[in-house]
């Protein structure tokens, strides 16, 4: 907080025509991170964000600047390689927060209700989720063995590792891994339902 002063003493010195060059620069940048393609699902849905991709990254930028979160080095780099860099970071961090955010909630994307099953006095849906942690993982692990990758997968998922640094781990993209997850979770349930029918299949018979 000992620069900010001076930070904000050079943010006042920029003139106006300045930032409009800024803006412009940084709007390109923006949407070359972000193509039109990725404005409207994932990590920068403008509905998410709540305004346009640019709007919201840059605006976050530069308040990041004035607020001190951020100190603009000055003595290194312009003001446009700082915003630049801000941008960046908060592209990334955005990115990470949503992939997280996903592949935490993969398990729960059921939303059948145990509770009404047992009050109405039915079956509870055949459903992974409601089995306990140790039968949902060893199931995953089987899973997992049938091809190559998922066990490595698997094993930084039990880690706590977040998307990025799996991705790090694997050399793969994060988008990739966030797949990866998505697909290996789903065979998992799919051979869930599958041996779930084959005993209610043989209970039929056995009558």
């Amino acid at each position: 907080m000992e620069r900010l002063p001076l930070v904000l003493g050079r943010l006042h010195q920029v003139t106006e025509a300045d930032w409009i060059n800024i803006m412009q620069a940084s709007r390109r940048h923006i949407h070359r991170r972000i193509p039109v393609s990725q404005r409207h699902w994932g990590a920068h849905n403008e509905q998410r964000l709540g305004m346009a991709v640019f709007d919201y990254y840059f605006g976050e930028a530069v308040g990041k600047l004035y607020s001190g979160d951020w100190n603009w080095q000055f003595e290194r780099f312009t003001l446009l390689e700082q915003l630049i860099r801000i941008i960046d970071s908060l592209i990334s961090h955005q990115v990470e927060k949503y992939t997280t955010a996903r592949a935490n909630n993969v398990l729960f994307e059921y939303r059948e209700s145990l509770l009404e099953a047992e009050l109405m006095e039915e079956t509870p849906p055949d459903s992974l989720e409601d089995e306990s942690e140790v039968v949902q993982m060893q199931l995953l692990e089987e899973v997992a063995a049938q091809k190559p990758g998922w066990s490595e997968l698997l094993s930084c998922l039990k880690q706590g590792l977040k998307p990025t640094a799996i991705a790090q781990h694997m050399n793969k993209e994060v988008r990739d891994i966030y797949k990866l997850t998505e697909t290996l979770y789903a065979k998992a349930r799919r051979a869930y339902k599958a041996s779930m029918s084959s005993l209610t299949t043989y209970g039929k018979d056995t009558r």
